[in-house]
């Protein structure tokens, strides 16, 4: 197990050591959440860089003996915040509950969960300035979900490249840019909005001008896509499509994820999509996914008689790439 005897032991013997890292899983905090002994042993040696972050597994039973504020107490010391300028923070998971620590801003979150109860930003030592830098102005991937008891972001959120909204409803263009810079979103995920009115996904798409990549679950036949908007994923969940209002809205996609109940909709979206350079088809039968083949294609298709393309099949899952294009990043 992970100890702070044995990273004593270690760094004690690498006398040139100047940047020292780490990462663990740890079950026992007691000696490794220890500012003050953390701090002793970096006097001893010629460290100038340190960074770190611990996840520990049984942070229901520490939470519940120690007040939050407390756990960082020891790394607030004239050494910590002051002398080194070396921050830390810490943060329960959603899922599992477990507690990770860490240094800021190496370590900061990539991937935010942001809802009415959530404590954010996460505990730290940091300095408001760097608090600010390290947990809103820094790129990351957000998610957010709106209820009648939320209240805004401490900051705005400045640097989101990619935005997931979860609610009834799709709120007002007004109410996004109070949390974050709209402007810099390059992925929009509204697939678990229930309820979305065609003039306010417009109205947001007019104010996400680098908007590339677009999750949502029903294909209104009211919707104008984005021109900029080069990849869609329809969380359909195998309901039925109506292929021509689909290619007509989706007619520059580039960068398909669709679910399929048929190899009739599979062969029509390759040959009239005709910008279309990769596709994933997610099969309503995982069993149906034997079946396709580069021969298949080629066999029952127009546009894959004489394109070059790669074919590769999971359970439940086809993946095309037509001309040899690599896979895009979504």
């Amino acid at each position: 197990m992970v100890s702070f005897d044995s990273f004593e032991q270690c760094v004690i013997k690498l006398q040139q050591l100047t940047h020292f890292k780490v990462v663990a899983r740890v079950k026992d905090m007691s000696d490794l959440m220890n500012g003050t002994r953390w701090e002793q042993l970096m006097l001893r040696t010629r460290i100038s860089k340190f960074n770190f972050r611990f996840k520990y597994n049984s942070s229901k039973s520490v939470i519940r003996n120690q007040d939050n504020n407390s756990l960082l107490d020891s790394f607030r010391s004239p050494f910590w915040l002051e002398q080194k300028r070396w921050f830390v923070a810490c943060h329960k998971e959603t899922l599992d509950s477990a507690l990770n620590v860490y240094s800021v801003p190496e370590f900061r979150p990539h991937h935010v969960f942001f809802y009415h109860n959530n404590s954010y930003p996460p505990l730290s030592t940091a300095p408001p300035r760097i608090e600010q830098q390290s947990f809103y102005n820094s790129n990351i991937d957000l998610v957010v979900k709106f209820s009648e008891s939320i209240t805004p972001p401490l900051y705005h959120f400045s640097q989101v490249d990619s935005l997931r909204l979860l609610g009834s409803t799709l709120p007002s263009v007004s109410i996004l840019m109070s949390y974050v810079d709209l402007h810099r979103i390059k992925k929009l995920d509204v697939s678990n909005i229930s309820t979305i009115l065609v003039g306010e996904l417009h109205s947001l798409f007019d104010h996400t001008p680098q908007l590339y990549h677009f999750t949502l679950k029903i294909l209104n036949p009211l919707f104008v896509l984005p021109r900029q908007l080069r990849s869609c994923k329809l969380e359909n969940n195998g309901q039925s499509i109506d292929v021509d209002q689909f290619c007509s809205i989706c007619s520059s996609i580039e960068h398909l994820d669709i679910t399929v109940e048929s190899k009739e909709i599979m062969i029509a979206l390759i040959d009239r999509l005709e910008h279309l350079e990769s596709i994933v088809f997610r099969l309503g039968n995982v069993r149906d996914s034997k079946k396709f083949s580069t021969e298949w294609f080629q066999q029952n298709t127009h546009r894959l008689k004489s394109k070059n393309f790669i074919c590769q099949t999971s359970v439940g899952v086809v993946y095309l790439v037509i001309d040899n294009i690599c896979w895009p990043r979504i």
